[in-house]
C-alpha cells in the first residue's frame, strides 16, 4: 500500500449528508451510487476545506480549485435541508507517522495510530452560559456570519481537547482530557517528579489553567494559542529543558508552563499538517475544457481553466514526457489506438516571417552569383564542373519556362519554380524554418494534432471529443505525483473498453512512481472491473508486464444510498481475489441481467 498520511474523512449536515459519514481514503477509492444520491458531496466538502485554508472564506459559493463547475451556493445552501441554525461537520484522519513533523512531536505521537482534526462550521459562537447538560450554550450571529464554531482533537478515537468560539472571536479551550494517554505522557515529561497524592494537584492545575487558554482561527484551523490573552514564546531547546535543574518549578507552575508551550507546537504541528495534506488536492470536474482551435491565443489561468482540466494543455506544451506518455496511449492498438500525436509547433508574427525570409532569400542568391563569379575567375575544376551543370539547368530551365533571359520583368515571378528545380526544396525549405525560428524573438508555442497517415497538422476540435476529454484525466495521471486527484466522471465520451483502461492508467499512477491518492465519483462498471481482474491477477501472481500489484489495502469502494431523507456512505469491501465481500445495495450494475432476461 502507498504510504499517505490522509486516512479518512468525515462529514455531517453537509449538503446530502445528515448523520457524520466516514469517508475511508485509499490509492484507489471509488464512489459510485445513484444519481443525485450525494456521490460529488463527498467531493465539494473537500473543495470547501481547501477553500476554507487557502482564504478562510466559508461563506462560499463558488471555490478557488472548483470554479464554475461547482457552485456551493453559500453556507445556507450547502448545509443540510438549509437550516442555518445547524451546523456543518467536517474532520480528517491523519496517521501521525506518514506526517511531516518535528523530533519532539513525532516521538510524543508515536504511540498513536489515529489522529483525527475536527471542526464545525455555522454562523453561531458559544455563550457563556451552561446547559443542564454541561456544555456552553449556543447563541446565533445576529450578522449570521459564518465562521468556525469549534475545533476539536481526538487521538485513537479518544477526545484530546475541544476548543469553542466565543463571541470576541476567539476559540477558548473547553475541555483537556488529562486522563488521556497522550496528555498523561506531556505531564510525565513536563514535571520533573511524579508522586501518588501529586495526582490532585495536577487535575487542580489543568482546571485553572484550561480556561485561560485560548486560540485564533488562521483562515480554518487554529494557529497558536495564548494564556491569559498573552502569546507564549518556544523555540526547539525548550523540550530538553526540562531535564535541567534551572527547570524545576512548583508542581502547578511547571504544568503551567510546560503544558500549554507543548499545546501549541502540538496545534500549530498538526494545523502545518493538514494544511499540507488539503493543498495536495487536485481538482478534475466533469465537463472538461474543450480549448478554442487556436491554442496557442486562449491560455488563461483562472479557477475554470484548471477545474476543467484545460491546465492539462498547458501541462503538454512543455513538459515533453508528460506528451510522450499520452501519445503512447493515443496511438497504443489496445488503447485509443488513433492516428493522431501531440505535437509542438512554432508560432511566428508575420512580420518577422517576411523580414527574415527577405535576407535569406537575398543570401541564397548572393551565395549562387558567388558560385558564378569563382567559375567565372577560373577557381577549381569541382566548382567548374557544378556551374557548368547549374548553367546547363539555368539554360535548359528558361526554355522549358519559356523565359525571355533579355526580360527581367519577366525572370521574378518564374523564381519560384526555377529555384524548385535547381535546389534541393525540402532541405532548404527545413534550413530556412530552422533559421527563421531560431532568430526569431517572438515565438509562441502551439500545441496541435498530427494525423500521422498523412502528416498533416489538425486541431482536437477536428477529431472525436472523446480525445479532448480523456487527454486531461491522461495529464493528471502521468504528469502529477503524491497529489490528492479528485475525479467527478471521467469516463465521460469514452468507449466502454476504454474507461477499462483507464483503471490501468489510474493504478499506474497510484500504485507505480507517481504515487497518487485518487478519489473518483463515477458510474462506470468497467473501470471497476479492470481494477478487480487486476486484484485477482495479483492474487494469482498473473500479472501482466509493468502493472504494479493491487490488493485489497490498495482499494476502496463506496457506494452512496439514499435512506429516507438524507443519504449514508457504505464500504464495500473487495476481498485478495477482487471480489465484492457484500452485494450491491438495491441491486446496483445488475440492470444488463435485467435487459437480457427480463
Amino acid at each position: 500500500m502507498t504510504p499517505n498520511a490522509v486516512i479518512a474523512f468525515r462529514v455531517g449536515n453537509f449538503k446530502a449528508f445528515a448523520d457524520t459519514q466516514r469517508i475511508p481514503i485509499r490509492p484507489l477509492t471509488l464512489i459510485y451510487g445513484p444519481n443525485s444520491a450525494g456521490k460529488s458531496s463527498i467531493i465539494h466538502s473537500l473543495l470547501l476545506a481547501r477553500h476554507g485554508i487557502d482564504t478562510g472564506e466559508l461563506d462560499v459559493y463558488r471555490t478557488k480549485v472548483g470554479g464554475e463547475t461547482v457552485d456551493l451556493g453559500g453556507f445556507g445552501q450547502y448545509v443540510y435541508r438549509r437550516k442555518r441554525n445547524n451546523v456543518v461537520e467536517w474532520a480528517v484522519e491523519l496517521d501521525p507517522k506518514q506526517l511531516q513533523l518535528g523530533q519532539s512531536l513525532s516521538d510524543l505521537l508515536k504511540p498513536v495510530q489515529n489522529l483525527t482534526v475536527g471542526i464545525t462550521i455555522g454562523s453561531g459562537f458559544s455563550s457563556e452560559q451552561m446547559t443542564l447538560f454541561g456544555g456552553f450554550a449556543r447563541e446565533l450571529d445576529r450578522n449570521n456570519q459564518v465562521r468556525v464554531e469549534s475545533f476539536s482533537l481526538l487521538a485513537d478515537g479518544q477526545e484530546v481537547l475541544n476548543m469553542s468560539l466565543r463571541r470576541d472571536g476567539k476559540l477558548i479551550l473547553n475541555s483537556l482530557d488529562y486522563t488521556h494517554p497522550l496528555i498523561k505522557q506531556v505531564i510525565d515529561d513536563s514535571v520533573l517528579t511524579i508522586r501518588a497524592e501529586s495526582q490532585p494537584v495536577i487535575e487542580e492545575a489543568i482546571n485553572k489553567l484550561v480556561p485561560k487558554i485560548t486560540a485564533q482561527i488562521f483562515r480554518l484551523l487554529p494557529e497558536s494559542i495564548l494564556v491569559d490573552g498573552k502569546s507564549i514564546e518556544t523555540g526547539s531547546d525548550y523540550w530538553q529543558l526540562r531535564n535541567h535543574e534551572e527547570g524545576k518549578k512548583q508542581l502547578a507552575d511547571q504544568i503551567s508552563f510546560w503544558l500549554p508551550r507543548v499545546l501549541q507546537d502540538l496545534i500549530r504541528g498538526i494545523t502545518e499538517s493538514v494544511e499540507r495534506e488539503m493543498r495536495r488536492l487536485r481538482y478534475l470536474g466533469p465537463f472538461r475544457s474543450y480549448p478554442p482551435r487556436h491554442f496557442a491565443f486562449a491560455r488563461q489561468q483562472d479557477a475554470n481553466w484548471e477545474a476543467g482540466g484545460g491546465n492539462a494543455w498547458d501541462t503538454l506544451l512543455i513538459n515533453h514526457q508528460v506528451r510522450e506518455r499520452v501519445n503512447a496511449w493515443l496511438g497504443d492498438s489496445e488503447k485509443m489506438k488513433t492516428p493522431y500525436q501531440l505535437v509542438v509547433r512554432d508560432l511566428i508574427p508575420s512580420d518577422g516571417i517576411s523580414g527574415e525570409l527577405g535576407q535569406l532569400i537575398n543570401k541564397g542568391f548572393h551565395d549562387l552569383a558567388v558560385k558564378l563569379v569563382f567559375h567565372a575567375a577560373g577557381f577549381g575544376s569541382d566548382i567548374q564542373e557544378e556551374v557548368q551543370q547549374l548553367a546547363s539547368d539555368l539554360e535548359a530551365s528558361s526554355e522549358a519556362l519559356n523565359i525571355d533571359l533579355n526580360a527581367p520583368n519577366q525572370l521574378f515571378p518564374q523564381i519560384q519554380e526555377l529555384i524548385s528545380i535547381l535546389t534541393d526544396n525540402d532541405m532548404l525549405t527545413e534550413t530556412w524554418a530552422d533559421s527563421i525560428i531560431a532568430n526569431s524573438r517572438e515565438r509562441l508555442p502551439n500545441l496541435i494534432l498530427m494525423d500521422t497517415r498523412s502528416n498533416t497538422p489538425v486541431s482536437h476540435r477536428d477529431v472525436g471529443i472523446g480525445v479532448s476529454q480523456v487527454i486531461p484525466i491522461l495529464v493528471y495521471a502521468y504528469g502529477l505525483s503524491n497529489a490528492l486527484v479528485a475525479i467527478e466522471q471521467p469516463e465521460i465520451h469514452l468507449h466502454p473498453r476504454l474507461q477499462a483502461e483507464l483503471g490501468d492508467v489510474f493504478i499506474e499512477s497510484a500504485l507505480g512512481q507517481n504515487k497518487n491518492t485518487f478519489i473518483i465519483e463515477t458510474h462506470s462498471e468497467n473501470l471497476l472491473l479492470r481494477i478487480m481482474r487486476r486484484m485477482r491477477q495479483t492474487f494469482n501472481e498473473e500479472l501482466p508486464k509493468g502493472i504494479p500489484p493491487v490488493k485489497p489495502e490498495d482499494v476502496c469502494v463506496l457506494y452512496i444510498e439514499p435512506v429516507g431523507s438524507q443519504s449514508v456512505v457504505r464500504e464495500m469491501p473487495l476481498n485478495e481475489c477482487g471480489e465484492l465481500v457484500e452485494a450491491w445495495p438495491g441491486g446496483f450494475f445488475e440492470e444488463g441481467l435485467e435487459e437480457v432476461f427480463s
